[in-house]
């Protein structure tokens, strides 16, 4: 029988009629060559089909993904992965192949992947003396401030530090679990939002809805915090707009936004870092 060609192609139903065989016959084929190593069967996505890759393209993929990663590490070192959908574009195949390959280099133990991105396996951030002090610095002002945290223009301005690498340190942060990012302005302790969903969900049991007035009054919060704060409370399915009031829900599992990650290298000079991603 002829042998699958060597580039990504649709496996079913396409093969048999290609083949000129019957769906049973290349079924059996197929399992042959898995077994042998000869190819590999890329799952497809919701509403596509599955491909069939000889293993000399999935390797060639493989290597071309490690590289396009390794390359955007050491461009953004600060950086604790690759966006997982910029890393799939780069392999210039379709989404579902690009997910098997890199679910292989996951199981493989070669890649570490998170919701949104994705590292190389034992990467470790660095932090120079004067970046772990502005880390720190953001980690105390944003603990510290507890439901009414700066603003990144106000934390820049308390650490005299340029807004880039503020940013760059907030992400870590949120990348290690300490902080969550409510906007792309204001990022909150996550020991703090947590307490916030206990108080609200504690408030059902005297009211089912909730005010803007009423959330300002109970936190002493300003406008500033308190909208962003109601609005990440409806996005986290702790509350529900209706009209001008919130009706609380039910509790539900924690979100995923809250989990811990690495944390990351304390300094250049230190000991060998922990995993970033």
């Amino acid at each position: 029988p002829r042998r699958p060609p060597r580039g990504p192609r649709r496996w079913a139903p396409r093969a048999p009629r290609r083949l000129g065989r019957p769906g049973t016959e290349v079924e059996r084929l197929v399992d042959s060559l898995r077994v042998d190593g000869e190819i590999e069967v890329a799952a497809g996505r919701a509403g596509s089909e599955a491909r069939l890759l000889s293993a000399d393209r999935a390797r060639a993929l493989e290597e071309r993904l490690l590289a396009r990663l390794a390359a955007f590490e050491e461009a953004n070192r600060l950086r604790p992965g690759m966006p997982v959908e910029e890393l799939r574009e780069h392999a210039g195949v379709p989404a579902g192949v690009a997910d098997s390959v890199l679910a292989r280099l996951e199981t493989e133990g070669r890649i570490r992947r998170d919701r949104d991105t994705v590292a190389t396996a034992g990467r470790t951030i660095r932090l120079t003396e004067t970046e772990q002090g502005v880390l720190d610095g953001l980690a105390d002002l944003i603990e510290e401030g507890g439901l009414a945290p700066p603003t990144l223009s106000e934390a820049c301005r308390s650490l005299a530090a340029a807004p880039p690498l503020v940013e760059m340190m907030r992400r870590l942060l949120v990348h290690e679990g300490r902080a969550v990012a409510v906007t792309p302005d204001l990022s909150f302790a996550a020991g703090a939002l947590r307490s916030l969903k206990q108080a609200v969900h504690e408030q059902r049991e005297s009211s089912p809805e909730i005010s803007v007035a009423w959330f300002k009054e109970r936190f002493g919060l300003s406008r500033k915090h308190a909208i962003p704060l109601l609005e990440w409370l409806d996005r986290e399915r702790v509350t529900i707009r209706v009209g001008d009031v919130r009706r609380i829900r039910r509790p539900s599992a924690p979100s995923p936004a809250e989990a811990p990650a690495a944390s990351v290298a304390e300094t250049a000079d230190a000991a060998p870092g922990v995993p970033a991603a």
